[in-house]
C-alpha cells in the first residue's frame, strides 16, 4: 500500500483502566471503571465506543449516588438518539445519491447537479444519519 493509496484515516485515543497492583499489562482491560477516590470526585475510565451508553449509565448512577440525590425518572441513555440519529431511515442513503447538489467553487456561487456515487451515499447516510446531506455540503464548500 503506497500513501497515494490511503483515501483517509481515523484513530481513538482512550485511557485503558489498569489495576495498580498488577504485575504484568495482561490485567489491561478494555471494560470501563467507575470510582469515587476522593468525596465527591467520580471518575469513569477505560470502555469502547460501543458501550458508551452503559458507561454513561454508570457514570451518572455513580454520582447519583455520591451527591445522594433522588432522581426523578431512571436512565434514559437507552432511549435517546444521538446526533443524526432522530428521523434516520436505513435507506436515506438512496435520497442522499439521488438529489445531492453540490456547490459549484466558481465566482456567484450557482448550484450545479452534482453526482454521489451510492457507496459514498451510503457511508455518509451511516456514519452522520440525517446530517449526511450536510456533511457533504461542507466537504464540497
Amino acid at each position: 500500500v503506497r500513501r497515494a493509496d490511503v483515501l483517509s484515516a481515523w484513530s481513538g485515543i482512550r485511557p485503558l483502566a489498569v489495576d495498580p497492583t498488577a504485575k504484568n499489562t495482561e490485567s489491561i482491560s478494555r471494560d470501563h471503571i467507575v470510582c469515587e477516590d476522593y468525596p465527591g470526585l467520580v471518575t469513569i475510565t477505560g470502555g469502547k465506543w460501543t458501550t458508551y451508553r452503559s458507561m454513561a449509565e454508570d457514570a451518572v448512577n455513580a454520582a447519583i449516588k455520591s451527591g445522594k440525590l433522588t432522581p426523578a425518572y431512571g436512565c434514559i441513555t437507552n432511549k435517546l438518539c444521538i446526533v443524526g440519529g432522530e428521523g434516520w431511515d436505513p435507506s436515506s442513503f438512496t435520497v442522499l445519491a439521488q438529489q445531492y447538489k453540490r456547490m459549484k467553487s466558481t465566482h456567484g456561487g450557482k448550484v450545479v447537479p452534482g453526482i454521489m456515487d451510492s457507496a459514498a451515499a451510503r457511508h455518509l447516510s451511516h456514519a452522520y444519519g440525517t446530517l449526511a446531506e450536510r456533511v457533504a455540503a461542507i466537504a464540497q464548500w
